[in-house]
């Protein structure tokens, strides 16, 4: 029983010895150069980009014919589901 406590208790502390961060700081005390840059993508950067509508810019509905909103009429207004 005592072999096994202390058996893990010594994984435990190699695991967390292991896992330390060689920063730039510890690096530099210990007169290395400095890590390279490391690039990371930013939310904007891994975003999908955008796709158009299906609708095409510049093509609108003649006079009366029938509309859901304003900007699908050529004179920009829908009244009563027509385009005047």
């Amino acid at each position: 029983m005592k072999f096994t406590t202390i058996f893990i208790a010594l994984a435990a502390a190699a695991t967390v010895s292991a896992a330390r961060v060689d920063t730039n700081a510890y690096r530099m005390a210990r007169g290395l150069p400095p890590n390279p840059p490391t690039q990371r993508s930013t939310p904007a950067l891994a975003a999908k980009r955008g796709t158009p509508s299906g609708v095409p810019v510049g093509q609108c509905k003649p006079a009366l014919q029938s509309c859901a909103v304003n900007s699908e009429c050529c004179a920009d207004i829908c009244l009563l589901g027509l385009c005047l």
